[in-house]
């Protein structure tokens, strides 16, 4: 169903992650606002800050005609490749946790890979959608030197959801398969080569295959996410009654928050959570196939994948599928960047769904 402000069920669905992120979050951070701020409702205020932010701009996106993005693709995209640029000279870059993502802007600080992302995304559906589009060879360039400065950073799960989010938009926008399929093999020898030539992540593929083998160092994440998953059984200790969040679990706000709502909720609460972000996912997928041309379903399309990818990423990590990545999960996960990058991204797929078709 649509409605003036856009497509109701995709906000319906919206709102309940958002809200249910928000408590979450303050049921979770309150033992780290207090002993690392003083405040234990520190993590709170700024995740209602970001999400502020987002919804403003989530609503003037959603104003903004989608075609607005097609004729200025480009300069969004050179724009997004400055940026990462950007994160490799003094002054700008902010490291942590032994890599350079993030921009020093003033009053925030901002990773210019979500917005890397986005300009792809606008940029490749263009030019997919183009009656004369440019060889895929020419596109495979530009999409390799965009994820060469994504791994310098290093970020490995951001390259690997950019490379996937584009892929897609190549299968759907008619491109062989065959190619594509040699195309993501090389993609996933070449993924292999760089896990196992790296010590870090070396370390970090071996923890997924035996979280007990240094629970005090080097798999002590890990084997913290099989102690959350297994202890909230099939209902869960209670909402608010978790013990992870007494800084037992790395990132409890970030990264591992799926996991401490499986421990306080359960399997059965979490697999509800899971559904509804599921629904979601579907719905962005829906307004994708219903829009009006070839480059409003490649964008949405596109939206809908970074959505679903990253949720999917971050998933994967948390039921120890995945080696660990600091992938967020979408809407729910504290952090500005990502949240006002898809809030953004949102914004664009209910203006393509006020303009689709029934």
């Amino acid at each position: 169903m649509k409605t003036r402000l856009g497509d109701l069920g995709l906000l319906s669905l919206l709102t309940i992650l958002l809200a249910f992120g928000l408590m979450m979050i303050a049921d979770v951070s309150l033992v780290e606002g207090v002993v690392t701020f003083g405040d234990q409702f520190y993590f709170l205020k700024r995740q209602l800050t970001w999400i502020g932010l987002g919804l403003i701009l989530m609503l003037v996106s959603s104003f903004i005609d989608y075609h607005f993005w097609r004729h200025w693709a480009r300069p969004i995209f050179l724009l997004g490749l400055s940026s990462l640029v950007l994160v490799f000279i003094p002054g700008f870059q902010i490291s942590a946790y032994g890599a350079a993502r993030w921009l020093n802007l003033g009053l925030i600080n901002f990773q210019p890979v979500e917005l890397a992302k986005l300009a792809s995304i606008f940029y490749f559906a263009r030019l997919t959608s183009q009656k004369e589009r440019p060889p895929l060879w020419r596109q495979l360039f530009l999409l390799l030197f965009l994820a060469g400065l994504i791994l310098l950073e290093p970020d490995f799960s951001s390259t690997v959801l950019l490379v996937a989010v584009v892929g897609v938009i190549w299968f759907v926008g008619g491109e062989k398969i065959l190619i594509l399929a040699g195309l993501g093999l090389t993609a996933l020898i070449l993924g292999l080569g760089l896990i196992f030539s790296s010590p870090y992540r070396r370390e970090r593929v071996k923890g997924l295959f035996d979280p007990f083998y240094d629970p005090q160092n080097k798999s002590y994440h890990v084997y913290q996410l099989v102690l959350t998953l297994g202890s909230g059984g099939w209902l869960g200790t209670g909402l608010g009654n978790s013990r992870q969040k007494y800084r037992y679990l790395p990132e409890a706000t970030t990264d591992s928050i799926v996991a401490l709502i499986a421990e306080e909720l359960g399997f059965l609460g979490v697999s509800i959570f899971i559904l509804v972000f599921l629904a979601l996912v579907m719905r962005a997928f829906w307004i994708a196939t219903h829009a009006p041309d070839q480059f409003g379903q490649l964008l949405a399309l596109g939206i809908a994948s970074l959505i679903a990818f990253q949720g999917i990423i971050n998933l994967g990590a948390i039921a120890v599928l995945f080696p660990l990545t600091g992938m967020p999960f979408p809407f729910v996960s504290y952090g500005g960047s990502s949240l006002i990058t898809l809030l953004f991204a949102v914004g664009i797929l209910i203006n393509i769904a006020r303009k689709s078709r029934r």
